[in-house]
This record gives C-alpha cells, structure tokens and sequence, in this order.
C-alpha cells in the first residue's frame, strides 16, 4: 500500500437507479492517492458520483475535478468520519441535484457545509452544462480556469496541453464558437484496396466528420452535399479519426473530401486531399503527387504498409 496511486483524465458517464452504486468507487487499500483532473457524472435516479470508503489508507488528494449527480443521490459519500480526515480536497466542481453534497456515515451535507466539513480550498458549487450527452464537454468556461496546475498533469484526456490556470476536469477548454477545422488542413488517405479507402483527418474540436470521395475532375461538392451524402463518423478533437470509403474502382484517380461539424453546431470549410489512382492491376496500390515537400510514405498506405508513388 505504499505505492503512490494517480488517476488522472477521464471521463466517467454513469447511469443507474440503485442508491448503491456509485459513477466511482475507492475502495483499494492505497495511500498517496491523486484523483484529478477527470470529470464524474452520474444520472438516472438514484447513486452517488464518488464514494470513498474505509480501505483506504491515507493521504487522499481529490484536485480539479467535476464531481456532478444528476439524480436525487449526493455528489459524494464517504464511509466514517476518520476517512474523510484522509481527504484533501481542492480546485473541484461539485454538484448534486438534490442539494446534497455528500453524506459521510449517516450525516449528510448541503453545499454550504461541506465545504468547512472537508475543509476544501478553492472548490466551486455549480452545475456544469456539457455540449453533449455523452461526450462531457463543458458548454461554458465559468469558474472552471479559476484552479491551479497538478504537477504532472501537463495534457487533458485528449492529449492538449494543460494551461497555465488548467480547467477542471478531463477536457481543457475549447472554445466551440469557432468553426471547427483539420490540423494543419490535412487529408490522408490510408489503407487503400481496390475498392475502398480510409479517409483520415485530426479534427481541432470534437463532433462529427463527413467523407466522400469523388473522381479527379469532378466538380467539388459544398459541405452540405458531403454531409448529406457521405461516410459519417463522431470524431474527438486532436485525436486521429477516420471513416471508410467503398466503390472505388481500379485505373480510376480520385479526391477525398471531408466536412466537420463541431458539438455546437458549427461547420468547417470543405478539406481536400491531393488526388490519388489506384492501380491498373487492381491490387490497391495508390500512385499519387505530392508537390508540398510531405514524405510519399506517409500520406497513403496499403493494409497498413507504406503504398508506392510515382
């Protein structure tokens, strides 16, 4: 039990009607436990968000989370009194639709008095609305920049960098006003066979992406012909996300084009890949150009090897 314990980064969604269970539940016999950084929701009708009992053995740093029920349960429930002397809490969002911050034995807390109870420092009460149902990013910034790093934590559940004054829980901010757009306006076609292709974009925000390719020199369709025609896939921002393309014929050239549409709604400009013919032979291998100095190798691939370019 002497082995420090981090559990830093996720995102935890949990729907149940059992006033025993629990989104999270520490029950590991650890001490120098770090939970931070993740983003805890429970709904339905009845559980808690985080419960905390008597296994562990000290030393337990709860710092920059989200800590949200949305049933009539308490945010957070800890087993005796002498376990919640081993909690040091600060930098968390924590809310419970039934007012109840937490119970700790039989003895429950209001917002107003857990704070003193648990003797948090710089901790917030406020529900926290998310751009979607399942993906639980924040809708509005608010109090959630007002907290401090955690050493070691330098990146959020996407893989973005932490700021200066991070935001609680798993995802850092991203501002959805903006339109959304692909990292450095890149298009990459992978896994080509005869007949179909993997279109591949890293998208700036998370909500979907649409795909279409089409033969080279055909007019370029506008985002609202790729997104009412084309492969659909829900994408997470900074993460690589692809969709599959069929129909593709040998000796034929084509273009890949994509369209994002971020968790707010908003839409980014039509994204082109450079044209790419699939082999005479049929066996999938993709003859391209590229003229912008990127490596041949990496832009298409076959089964998962590098494809052959003229």
């Amino acid at each position: 039990d002497s082995v420090p314990v981090r559990i830093a980064n996720n995102e935890v969604n949990f729907t149940n009607s059992d006033p025993t269970s629990a989104a999270v539940l520490m029950c590991y016999p650890a001490r120098n436990v770090l939970f931070a950084h993740n983003t805890v929701k429970a709904s339905g009708t009845a559980a808690q968000s985080l419960w905390i009992d008597t296994s562990l053995n000290g030393n337990v740093t709860l710092a920059n989370n989200i800590i949200q029920n949305e049933t009539n349960g308490p945010a957070m429930r800890v087993d005796d009194k002498e376990t919640l002397d081993k909690i040091d809490m600060r930098g968390c969002n924590l809310y419970a639709n039934s007012g109840k911050a937490a119970v700790v034995g039989d003895t429950w807390y209001d917002m107003s008095h857990w704070e003193n109870a648990i003797n948090a420092q710089n901790c917030f009460y406020k529900k926290v609305e998310f751009l979607d149902k399942w993906m639980l990013e924040p809708a509005e910034l608010g109090n959630l920049n007002k907290t401090s790093q955690v050493e070691g934590i330098d990146k959020d559940l996407t893989g973005m960098p932490r700021s200066s004054t991070p935001t609680i829980g798993a995802y850092e901010w991203c501002d959805y006003d903006k339109a959304p757009h692909a990292y450095d306006d890149f298009v990459e076609v992978k896994n080509i066979t005869a007949h179909s292709a993997d279109i591949m974009v890293t998208p700036s925000q998370s909500g979907t992406m649409w795909a279409v390719v089409l033969r080279a020199g055909e007019a370029q369709p506008d985002a609202e012909a790729v997104m009412a025609r084309g492969a659909k896939e829900n994408v997470m921002r900074n993460k690589n996300s692809m969709v599959t393309v069929d129909g593709l014929a040998a000796g034929h050239s084509y273009v890949a084009y994509v369209v994002l549409k971020n968790l707010k709604g908003g839409v980014s400009d039509l994204i082109a890949s450079m044209p790419f013919t699939i082999g005479q032979d049929g066996d999938g291998i993709a003859h391209f150009e590229a003229d912008d100095g990127r490596q041949k190798e990496k832009l298409f691939t076959v089964d998962g090897k590098p494809a052959v370019g003229n």
